[in-house]
């Protein structure tokens, strides 16, 4: 359990770190779509994270959403190649922070006790600010 909770903590931190780089990074992009990617992205993901957990179940989905950071963090780095890179990767992010701001507070609470359930869903919370 503690294993999950580490990797679901991680997930958090990741969620806020990108939010805070890729706005930080637009201001030298000064690119419109940029950021409309990330949030349409987000809401894809938030839609579709439902039936695809009833499918595979959190756990695999949130690792999941975990490689998709990678994979879209991936992608950007390939910016010099032009915009399509850093905008396919942008969308990809986009659809990891919506998955796991869907899930990741749900299963903490399934895999915690009862007595330390709010403190570890504030703790997820505190790392997505921090990050």
């Amino acid at each position: 359990m503690l294993k999950s909770l580490l990797v679901l903590m991680t997930s958090g931190f990741i969620e806020g770190y990108d939010l805070g780089m890729i706005t930080f990074a637009n201001i030298y992009l000064k690119d419109r779509y940029f950021l409309s990617l990330g949030s349409l992205g987000a809401a894809i993901g938030a839609l579709i994270s439902g039936p695809i957990v009833d499918k595979f179940g959190r756990r695999p989905i949130v690792l999941f959403a975990d490689a998709m950071y990678l994979l879209g963090g991936g992608i950007m780095c390939i910016y010099h190649s032009g915009n399509g890179f850093l905008y396919l990767g942008r969308l990809f992010i986009g659809i990891a922070i919506g998955v796991t701001s869907m899930n990741v507070p749900i299963y903490i609470s399934e895999i915690v006790p009862n007595e330390v359930r709010g403190r570890f869903v504030a703790w997820y919370t505190f790392l997505v600010v921090a990050g």
